[in-house]
């Protein structure tokens, strides 16, 4: 349990500090009516599609909680960090009674309601086509959460990592000589186009020392994975 709460706090403290970055934008950081812009403004892929917007599915009760706490919070003592306001936020969830915690899981429930109305409306005005294009993207979407999830779990496992390529190599060397200092958005853009340009003119010789280093990094890294691999069949553990 105590680990399973630590990974919730870790990924319910990144999504805040996304939060808090776009209000600290925007002036609104004192105000409890504002969305997570991390679960109402996520970008809807079906729009491009030429599908209409998929109805906003409701925040559970503790994230509703969080959404009323977190302004008053901030606004209390602003020097706080996001990782001491989301700790904050899950004490005071923790000491709630069950009594105060069912007013939140009841209202959850009558959005929920609504949601899955909404939702069963929203589909049948869909085409059959629109609907394959949904089922399409929601397939894609679990594919890419359930890679995440290995890429993370093997992360913990200390899997080895994949080596750079001599063009990676090139390109970090030169963002590393002329990216001095604080650089804008832009500026990183050009500073990277620039290098791709500078690479594809380089005489062969000249790319053949990253290359080479980039040759022995991969030698390295299938040493690496085949002990790891060996380790992980000693362990019993499927990668």
């Amino acid at each position: 349990m105590a680990a399973s709460f630590g990974a919730f706090s870790r990924v319910f403290s990144q999504k805040c500090r996304i939060w808090s970055i776009s209000v600290t934008r925007s002036g609104l950081l004192g105000s409890s009516q504002q969305t997570l812009p991390w679960i109402h403004e996520t970008r809807d892929f079906s729009q491009s599609q030429d599908i209409p917007a998929k109805p906003k599915r409701p925040l559970t009760s503790f994230f509703q909680f969080a959404l009323e706490q977190r302004p008053k919070i901030v606004a209390m003592e602003p020097s706080m960090s996001v990782t001491e306001v989301t700790k904050r936020i899950a004490a005071m969830w923790k000491d709630m009674s069950e009594h105060q915690k069912e007013v939140y899981r009841s209202d959850f429930e009558t959005r929920r309601e609504k949601y899955m109305e909404e939702m069963e409306q929203y589909r049948s005005r869909l085409t059959d086509e629109q609907l394959d294009t949904l089922m399409e993207q929601d397939r894609d979407k679990r594919q890419k959460r359930a890679k995440r999830r290995q890429k993370a779990e093997l992360k913990k496992l200390n899997k080895p990592k994949r080596p750079p390529t001599g063009y990676s190599l090139f390109i970090k060397a030169h963002f590393n000589q002329r990216a001095t200092g604080g650089k804008t958005r832009e500026e990183v853009r050009v500073i990277f186009k620039e290098a791709a340009s500078i690479w594809h003119s380089l005489p062969e010789y000249e790319r053949q020392q990253y290359n080479e280093e980039a040759s022995l990094l991969s030698e390295t890294y299938r040493e690496e994975m085949e002990e790891w691999k060996r380790k992980m069949e000693e362990e019993g553990i499927e990668t």
